[in-house]
């Protein structure tokens, strides 16, 4: 017990080590019925220039993907998973090498609906950033380059659209991740809680609207994730149009 507690504080800090032993906890001696979840909430710029120097050696191709795509078929995710991401508005960068499928990054250019809690993601202002999600690059590939490529290929996209900033939520408990994104340029902006009793989530997070009890799947807390340098807060007709 001392052991696993060690490590977990090694690897998140005591505060964090701490909670993720009682994550485990509660939805062990739950099973299920009680999870405790925490994220991180990052904003990353997008850079002037692109990660990796162009190579006419390079055989790993970034395409942006459609639904009717035949890579689609590989995706390590359910089928109903990537059809409503389609649906939703959801944009596909897929690393392909040889037709296999290396990888995926998916962007959101509108406010994102959080699929393991209740809760929706506002980026702010909506001109400057988007939401990103579900970076995955298959076990073999991960020593190589296809996780920095498949930013690239995202990064062109977004500076054609004079896009500046990617909003993204990573687990607190999650310390690869952390530090991936740290390694990109990531700054934290805020971090939420989610304590899950059943049908009842309460949420506890840093940015407005701080606290918030869901009773039922009708009720969500909206949370607006704004970029560093933007203390301005959304005019009414703002929030009408990103609530559309």
């Amino acid at each position: 017990m001392m052991a696993l507690v060690s490590d977990a504080v090694q690897a998140l800090g005591w505060r964090d080590g701490l909670l993720y032993l009682l994550a485990r906890g509660l939805e062990r001696g739950s099973r299920g019925k009680l999870r405790l979840i925490k994220y991180f909430l990052f904003a990353q710029p997008v850079p002037p220039q692109r990660v990796l120097a162009v190579s006419g050696r390079n055989t790993l191709e970034i395409a942006r993907t459609h639904p009717s795509d035949p890579i689609v078929a590989s995706f390590p995710r359910p089928p109903a998973v990537i059809e409503r991401r389609f649906a939703d508005g959801g944009l596909c960068f897929t690393a392909i090498k040889g037709g296999e499928f290396v990888g995926f990054l998916w962007l959101h250019d509108h406010p994102y609906e959080e699929d393991e809690v209740r809760c929706l993601f506002r980026p702010y202002p909506q001109d400057q950033a988007v939401w990103d999600y579900d970076v995955y690059v298959e076990p073999r590939y991960r020593a190589g380059r296809a996780f920095a490529r498949l930013w690239d290929g995202a990064y062109d996209f977004l500076r054609a659209r004079r896009i500046r900033w990617t909003l993204s939520r990573i687990s607190a408990f999650n310390p690869g991740s952390l530090a991936a994104h740290q390694r990109m340029g990531a700054r934290r902006v805020a971090s939420a809680i989610f304590l899950i009793i059943g049908d009842v989530q309460v949420t506890s997070v840093t940015v407005g609207p701080f606290l918030h009890v869901s009773w039922n799947e009708r009720s969500r807390p909206e949370v607006l994730i704004k970029v560093p340098g933007s203390p301005q807060t959304p005019s009414r007709d703002e929030r009408l149009e990103t609530a559309d």
